[in-house]
Formats: C-alpha cells, sequence, structure tokens
C-alpha cells in the first residue's frame, strides 16, 4: 500500500523541480543589457540601432530613449537584441550627447553617446574631375 502514495510524492516532487528549472530559465531571459548603438553619430532624423538584450520584455510602451534632454522617435524592435529609434532634433551639430535608455519599471542605462554631425558630402563626377572645364585648343590653320 505505501507504492500508491509514493507516486504522488514523487510527481509532486518532479513538478516542482520543473517549475524551479522553468523560473530560472526565464529569469535569464529578464535580463536587461544595453551593449551600444550603431551608427554612433550622424544628423537629427537618422536611424540609430541600439544593440542589447531583454528589450522585448516590456515591450515599446514601456521604453523612452532621450538624446541628451530630447527624447527620440522609438520606431520599433528587431527581435529582442534591437532596438530602433529615430536621433531628435535639438543638439546643435558638433555636440556629443548622452543616450539614454529607460525601461521604465527596470532601469535605464546612460553609457552611450551620439555625436550630432552632417553626413559627408557626396562627390560628383566634377569633384573627381577637378570640378573645371578644359577649354578645347583652337586649331591652327595651316597657311
Amino acid at each position: 500500500m505505501r507504492s500508491i502514495h509514493i507516486v504522488p510524492a514523487l510527481l509532486v516532487t518532479l513538478l516542482l523541480g520543473l517549475s524551479l528549472v522553468v523560473a530560472t530559465g526565464c529569469d535569464k531571459d529578464k535580463k536587461l543589457r544595453v551593449a551600444s548603438l550603431s551608427p554612433d553619430h550622424g544628423p537629427p532624423g537618422k536611424k540609430v540601432t541600439i544593440y542589447g538584450n531583454g528589450f522585448q520584455q516590456g515591450g515599446m510602451k514601456r521604453v523612452e530613449v532621450f538624446f541628451g534632454d530630447y527624447r527620440a522617435d522609438v520606431r520599433s524592435y528587431d527581435g529582442d537584441d534591437k532596438l530602433i529609434v529615430i536621433a531628435p532634433s535639438g543638439p546643435r551639430l558638433g555636440k556629443t550627447v548622452v543616450v539614454m535608455v529607460n525601461f521604465i519599471g527596470r532601469g535605464s542605462v546612460n553609457h552611450l553617446r551620439y555625436t550630432y554631425k552632417l553626413p559627408p558630402k557626396r562627390l560628383t563626377t566634377k569633384d573627381l574631375v577637378g570640378g573645371k572645364k578644359k577649354k578645347k585648343k583652337k586649331k591652327k590653320k595651316d597657311k
């Protein structure tokens, strides 16, 4: 008769162990890490990707990104490790600002930097050739 009581006890122990493993595995997913951003410079309105882990845990409504004192437009997530934002206008060109990623209720990170720069001038064929038109030499007439 004792063997009948052992089966439920074993089942309960197995379920408790399994739930502990599942809870520990979920805990790893909840770790939030912000690693870097790319590009780290550009003009206002530039699409910037912030790389890390655990971004989708709270969803897009639960994150704020600031470039200095100016709030960025959070566009989307790309998986759990990329957050796409638009660099806000406001800081003057040449200024480097701290980028703060605030996961509401889960903490914030502010070790990233972004420098406001104009994009490089596009080269044209005139730039490569020298930009000046060459004068045609007049042909001498034979007399």
